[in-house]
């Protein structure tokens, strides 16, 4: 990092090259806040199989306020009617730059597992959590709270369309070596406002349909890896067994613990002598020698399929009472994922959701059917991911059977 002619910095980011750090960027990122995203990883538990991915929070968010500048200063310098100011551009830069500071250790394992399997009443989601930690930053270090607003650029909740998903998507791509054709860079160059939303020439429309396929391709090869999603189940029990001695929970909602609460968490457990924590050390032990917990069975269903007939079919205490005569398969024997893998709009084409305008008609919005652009394309935009772990090898087939009882009585087709 190296300093500007003004009170700005430059950084060099291995996706974007030289990146300017406007001065009030600087001040957000100088703060315990910010820095604490530097020891939460960006993909959780992956790098335990992809070892490139590691890494975090701390870059993504930079990226994202990189990313946001951009848009939004293009917008004004291309379309002044627009009115947008100087002010409204620190507002993006800095929602960009603070949108995920509400994240727990190794991210969502934190939320989606360990939370709602410890208070699955309290709803409580990094979204919440990341505008706690931005009012305590302000508070805590003099910050003015006026500069702040998030825009559709940030988190669009339309089409899903953003510099957030912009940004995480090339940067993942790069670090667990996934190779795509999504090129940001040129959708940026191409968005215009029109109607209030943000728009991309219609020539563009196989690269944002590519930022929504290799949204898929990420969650379908790296972020759902059936070792990831072990180890997710192994890190959660491990927090879950500590939780009363360590009091994990009670830092979800008190920021000043929360800024101690990072990916650390597991180290702090292993190097812990005490007995209260003698269960959680050895399932670390356990998952650090690769002895994880045991695929029993994986089966794909259409969202339709699900709709009809729920999740609620299939529990660790349904399974038991499919088990086999004479087995002393019990309940905390097994795990149960259910990963619902789509390309950002669950069943839907999120690209019907996107406007776009044409060369000749830059102040029409409108949205283009696939089939005008494209005659290959899925049938359907998601998909239904369950699969069943044990704890215990030795209980595999009995675990496995039960399945496979289980499933004779349910009407759902599996594929």
């Amino acid at each position: 990092m190296f300093c500007g002619d003004d009170s700005s910095k430059y950084l060099n980011d291995p996706i974007y090259g030289h990146i300017k750090l406007q001065d009030y960027v600087c001040k957000i990122i100088d703060t315990p806040q910010f820095q604490r995203l530097r020891y939460l990883k960006q993909l959780g538990t992956t790098y335990f199989v992809f070892p490139g991915a590691v890494h975090t929070r701390f870059e993504h968010c930079i990226g994202v306020s990189h990313l946001a500048n951009t848009l939004v200063t293009r917008l004004r310098d291309y379309q002044p009617e627009l009115g947008i100011t100087e002010r409204d551009i620190k507002c993006v830069t800095i929602a960009g730059l603070c949108h995920d500071l509400g994240h727990g250790p190794f991210s969502h394992v934190f939320e989606y597992s360990f939370m709602d399997r410890l208070s699955p009443s309290v709803n409580w989601s990094h979204e919440n959590s990341s505008e706690t930690m931005l009012e305590y930053l302000i508070s805590d270090n003099k910050i003015e709270s006026d500069k702040l607003f998030l825009f559709d650029i940030v988190s669009n909740q339309t089409s899903g369309a953003d510099v957030d998903k912009f940004d995480f998507i090339l940067r993942d791509c790069y670090y667990v070596g996934l190779k795509s054709s999504y090129d940001c860079s040129r959708l940026i160059l191409s968005s215009r406002v029109i109607d209030q939303h943000i728009c991309y020439e219609d020539k563009e429309y196989f690269n944002v349909y590519e930022l929504f396929h290799t949204r898929y391709s990420l969650h379908k090869r790296i972020y759902s890896h059936k070792t990831c999603n072990a180890i997710e189940f192994m890190l959660t029990d491990a927090m879950l067994k500590a939780n009363e001695h360590l009091e994990i929970s009670k830092s979800a909602s008190d920021p000043k613990r929360f800024l101690y609460l990072t990916d650390g968490i597991i180290e702090e457990i292993a190097k812990n002598s005490t007995k209260e924590l003698e269960s959680s050390r050895s399932i670390i032990h356990k998952m650090k020698k690769r002895n994880l917990y045991k695929l029993v069975s994986e089966a794909l269903f259409l969202p339709l399929d699900i709709e009809k007939v729920g999740q609620d079919w299939i529990s660790p205490e349904k399974l038991c009472e499919k088990k086999p005569k004479n087995s002393n398969l019990n309940p905390n024997d097994i795990r149960i994922s259910w990963n619902f893998i789509h390309f950002g709009k669950k069943k839907e084409n999120p690209v019907d959701y996107v406007n776009f305008y044409t060369k000749k008609e830059p102040t029409k919005a409108f949205r283009i059917p696939i089939n005008k652009k494209m005659l290959c394309y899925p049938t359907t935009f998601g998909e239904h991911v369950l699969r069943i772990f044990v704890c215990d090898s030795a209980k595999m087939s009995d675990c496995k059977t039960a399945f496979e009882n289980l499933i004779t009585s349910i009407n759902i087709p599996l594929y």
